[in-house]
């Protein structure tokens, strides 16, 4: 009875062990939420992978104990919450990134902004601006480029999506429509009207590539960057070329 007795306590320890080990609460968090808001293709509530820019990501962490949570938000409130530090990820950008914030590009490529018209025969090199009215995601802040654009004498409409932007550009109600050429595709496309039709401009205006924030201040931020990096994708070491001319 008795060497019964301690083969059910020794038992009942390696249980506990086994638990301890296997069950015990992570030092970081079991799902992290980026911000994201309304840009397709790289960004999108309406697709199943959320984008291609989400996808990306989430797939950095399918082999992880962790899982990542797009939350979309209007651009105001994605500006308000990454103003006020309370993030880990997020696609929405600081507006005046500092030691704290870091860019992770996740592809290759990266977005040319330039600004599309109606097609003609002509080339568009897209400095013509005086008197022009330029369709404009609200997400983009009234400075830089688009203050450029206004100083040569353009009028700014602000519009929610790229769609009603090329709607406004069929309509002639403006001139131009300013972002990259995948997401002003996807738009057109949308609406069945040929892409063929849409001409963009020689200038590019920016350029930015396609990747997440990590803020540093976030408890799970190492772990992250760390997730990251395994899976072959490094922080952007100069975030000054990324700087909006003021």
């Amino acid at each position: 009875m008795h060497s019964q007795a301690v083969q059910n306590f020794s038992n009942h320890i390696l249980l506990y062990l086994f638990a301890a080990l296997f069950f015990a609460p992570c030092s970081y968090a079991q799902s992290i939420s980026v911000i994201a808001l309304e840009y397709p293709p790289y960004l999108t509530e309406k697709e199943p992978e959320y984008g291609i820019a989400y996808d990306k990501l989430a797939q950095a962490f399918t082999h992880s104990p962790v899982s990542i949570n797009a939350q979309f938000l209007s651009p105001a409130r994605a500006h308000n919450r990454v103003d006020k530090g309370q993030w880990c990820l997020s696609f929405f950008p600081p507006i005046s990134p500092n030691k704290d914030h870091v860019l992770v590009p996740l592809f290759k490529e990266t977005i040319e902004l330039k600004l599309f018209r109606l097609a003609e025969p002509e080339v568009f090199l897209g400095n013509e601006l005086s008197g022009k009215v330029v369709a404009q995601l609200r997400m983009q802040m009234p400075k830089g480029v688009v203050k450029e654009f206004v100083d040569a004498g353009a009028t700014l409409l602000l519009v929610d999506t790229l769609e009603q932007g090329v709607n406004l550009l069929l309509k002639n109600r403006v001139d131009y429509v300013y972002g990259d050429m995948n997401a002003i595709y996807y738009a057109t496309e949308k609406i069945g009207f040929p892409t063929a039709l849409i001409q963009d401009s020689a200038l590019v205006f920016r350029r930015f590539p396609i990747g997440v924030w990590v803020n540093k201040q976030c408890k799970d931020s190492n772990f992250v960057l760390a997730q990251l990096k395994r899976q072959g994708y490094r922080p952007l070491s100069d975030l000054n070329a990324l700087m909006p001319k003021s």
